[in-house]
């Protein structure tokens, strides 16, 4: 092993250890701490609690960033706090902070969101699946119809589709957008199920759709399946119901230039 140039506060040796054990940041840590004419007069402990209080935010801060970039939502950017709120719009401001608390992934609770194009279905999911992230639960996004393609191609290259399904049965939180936008094979609805039952009681499922749950059954092939489909994601569920208001021409930047003329 090449020998260390040291120019910090800890000897080589403890630097080593700390690199092996990846929590290096120690090193700069310590390094200020020492340095900071403030911190002359702490004793030990509180200095201790200094640097573990910042190894412990770094840390959390890259945990947060690995699981938004392994997510990959929609709309990356969604917030709690710029959700828009209106008269027009029948979204509880109170139901959407209670949401946030993610006290609901203890109860593995589904969220049906529905509403016409334009709603702000994915971006709701996906704020929602921000603040669940930020408390470091896992979560990922798919479309059903990017979903149903990735179904059908492991079929034609024969490719385990358990494998497939794995992806998807784990995280905390699984937003599928654009559900039942047309009806779906026999295929895809058990490759659904099993999907669905595999995450019943463990995790919780956003559901992002046009249709009311009692247009579900018919598109999802009208069998058994499709009932055990249904019966999986609603019976825990909170079901909102987003309104017509299109938020597309609200939040639109041509709205707000025309407004400047």
């Amino acid at each position: 092993m090449n020998a260390v140039i040291s120019k910090h506060v800890l000897a080589d040796d403890m630097i080593r250890k700390l690199v092996n054990l990846k929590i290096d940041e120690l090193i700069t840590y310590v390094d200020e701490i020492q340095a900071d004419a403030n911190c002359s007069t702490l004793n030990f402990i509180e200095k201790f609690e200094i640097v573990i209080n910042r190894l412990y935010e770094c840390k959390l801060n890259k945990c947060i960033e690995r699981l938004k970039k392994s997510a990959k939502l929609r709309e990356r950017s969604a917030a709690i706090a710029k959700i828009y709120y209106d008269s027009q719009r029948t979204l509880s401001r109170d139901l959407v902070l209670e949401l946030s608390t993610c006290d609901f992934l203890k109860k593995q609770t589904n969220l049906i969101i529905k509403g016409p194009t334009g709603s702000g279905k994915t971006y709701l999911a996906c704020a929602l699946a921000n603040a669940a992230m930020e408390r470091c639960f896992k979560a990922k996004y798919v479309r059903l119809p990017d979903l149903i393609q990735d179904i059908e191609e492991s079929l034609v290259q024969k490719r385990s589709l358990k494998r497939l399904r794995r992806r998807y049965e784990l995280p905390s939180v699984l937003i599928i957008d654009e559900w039942l936008l047309s009806s779906v094979s026999e295929t895809v609805c058990s490759f659904l199920l099993d999907l669905i039952d595999a995450r019943y009681t463990e995790t919780s499922t956003f559901i992002c759709t046009q249709y009311d749950v009692g247009d579900w059954h018919e598109k999802l092939g009208g069998t058994t399946l499709a009932e055990a489909v249904i019966d999986r994601l609603v019976q825990n569920a909170v079901e909102i119901n987003l309104g017509t208001l299109n938020m597309r021409k609200i939040t639109s930047p041509s709205k707000f230039y025309n407004s400047k003329k």
